[in-house]
């Protein structure tokens, strides 16, 4: 609709409304998009640099006055009025330069030298991120910091109840190049899987409405009703029980994973089930510490001369559980935050079906809150909800079990 509005000797008025959905942070957030690279920002003052500090910010980290020296990319501004200050920062930092610019015509005034790329308004994710992997690729600095992520062609069906896991799985599956639907339990698997054509089934076991067990058995019956082609189907589970493997294998599952879900595990999976495409350069810190299996957390024992037991203090760090899980940093900040907001919550739930004496959902909630526990390596938290989950039927022990467990998750909140 437009509207027109005119009175004479005075003039005419058109105009109209257009609406837009808000986009969020996070749906810039894409795969493809350069990860964890430090950016020192030498003029925080600059509306250049307010206008590209969003979007540099997806990229990895900013960095201010000391630390400036020590980034991997200088970025600079270059206009008219700075041309002699700009000379003496490009001197000053040995280091990649992006150069922002206000105007397009401003570009034919500045001859880049062979590790400066420059940038002129307006800024999006897509423009810097072409501009920073310009600078990735012809900057020998940057040589050892890359890996190989291989890339798949498929379409993956994913059955997980766990917010925080699909949030993971979701990152995972996109840096490898897949399409995904995501369902949060069994029966809703099964729906997507009626309406649609997998090339492979993620199956979580422990799932509220239908569980994964019950999810296969119908899968395979309308598989072998309807004539459907057959759909290998790999069980997901946060047990990690001993057989476990072997039980799951007869009855039916086609595979098997445990939790936490890690970048390596789904390779060797995929490898398996799926074609691969190629090979996709991926940036990776550079002092990015050696794969352990074990702990992806800093545990600081401070001994107390009035009493003998140790109060143990668990540090949740980003750098250790990006590289077990095989994610970025960025990825692993986003889910310790998410772990932070949510558990709260979760351990409140948990707390509400323990008076009640309610064992069946106490036993789905420990499940639920070990999940997110399991990607962050909080192994002792894990084992008081595995306890809580299988062990405890009794409200008193119940109750002194949660109690260790609330004042152990809570520390680290």
């Amino acid at each position: 609709k437009i509207n027109v509005e005119s009175k004479e000797g005075e003039g005419t008025r058109f105009w109209f409304d257009l609406w837009f959905d808000t986009c969020e942070d996070v749906l810039f957030e894409k795969s493809h998009y350069l990860r964890d690279i430090s950016f020192g920002i030498v003029d925080n003052q600059n509306d250049l640099y307010h206008f590209a500090k969003r979007y540099l910010s997806i990229f990895g980290k900013l960095n201010f006055h000391e630390e400036v020296q020590s980034s991997d990319v200088i970025v600079l501004i270059f206009n008219n009025e700075n041309q002699e200050q700009f000379q003496k920062q490009r001197q000053q930092y040995n280091k990649p330069k992006l150069v922002l610019v206000e105007y397009e015509n401003d570009l034919s005034k500045l001859t880049p030298r062979s590790d400066e790329v420059a940038v002129a308004l307006p800024f999006y994710p897509s423009k810097l991120n072409d501009a920073v992997q310009e600078l990735v690729n012809s900057s020998s600095s940057f040589e050892s910091d890359m890996k190989k992520v291989y890339s798949y062609d498929g379409k993956v069906l994913v059955a997980e109840d766990n917010h925080a896991n699909q949030e993971l799985i979701s990152f995972i599956l996109e840096s490898v190049g897949v399409e995904f639907d995501i369902a949060s339990n069994g029966k809703e698997a099964l729906n997507l899987y009626m309406n649609s054509s997998y090339d492979i089934v993620l199956m979580d076991i422990n799932m509220p409405i239908m569980d994964g067990i019950e999810a296969l058995k119908q899968i395979r019956e309308y598989e072998k009703e309807n004539q459907k082609r057959y759909t290998p189907i790999v069980a997901l589970t946060a047990n990690a029980i001993k057989g476990d493997k072997e039980k799951f294998l007869s009855l039916g599952m086609d595979g098997y994973m445990s939790k936490p879900i890690e970048m390596e595990k789904l390779k060797e999976i995929f490898d398996h089930y799926l074609e691969q495409k190629g090979t996709i350069e991926k940036q990776i810190p550079k002092e990015e510490p050696k794969l352990e299996q074990e702990l992806e957390i800093k545990q600081e024992v401070e001994e107390s001369s009035k009493q003998e037991e140790s109060s143990l203090k668990i540090v949740l760090e980003p750098a250790k559980v990006a590289t077990t899980l095989g994610v970025s940093e960025n990825i692993a900040k986003m889910l310790i935050t998410k772990f932070k907001k949510e558990v709260p919550n979760d351990l409140k739930e948990l707390e509400t079906f323990i008076e009640a004496e309610d064992l069946e959902n106490v036993k789905q909630k420990a499940h639920f809150i070990k999940n997110s526990c399991l990607n962050l390596g909080l192994e002792q938290t894990c084992q008081k909800l595995q306890q809580i989950e299988t062990e405890l039927h009794e409200l008193e022990p119940l109750q002194q079990e949660f109690a260790k467990l609330k004042k152990e998750i809570l520390s680290i909140v």
